[in-house]
């Protein structure tokens, strides 16, 4: 397995309304319908100065299948205004292999704000 990484330096103020943006284009749930992904997950600086997009992939094919999908470079272009620097529509995050885990058993996996 792998996790990907894409940070994304925010304008400043906008961190509420990059969250909404995920949010309304449900780009994380269009993420996880992609076969072969696990998870994905938008998290905010404390600061609100930038955030990470991170998913985790069953391996490369499946997030190569993923950068493919005709509504990510969509998603791209809908967060350019938020962005100190917009990702172009065909970003590659950073790869990292998975190589040890754990995991709670009764957490409910959403983070402060309801997930």
């Amino acid at each position: 397995m792998i996790r990907t990484f894409i940070d994304l330096p925010l304008v400043e103020g906008e961190a509420e309304q990059l969250r909404q943006l995920f949010r309304r284009h449900r780009i994380l749930e269009a993420c996880v319908a992609q076969r072969g992904c696990r998870s994905a997950e938008l998290s905010i600086a404390e600061d609100g100065s930038r955030a990470i997009a991170t998913a985790v992939w069953d391996d490369h094919g499946a997030y190569t299948r993923w950068q493919k999908h005709p509504d990510r470079a969509g998603f791209a272009r809908a967060t350019a205004d938020l962005l100190e620097t917009p990702i172009p529509e065909n970003v590659s995050g950073d790869r990292f292999r998975i190589v040890h885990r754990a995991a709670s058993r009764g957490g409910t996996g959403h983070g402060e704000g309801g997930g």
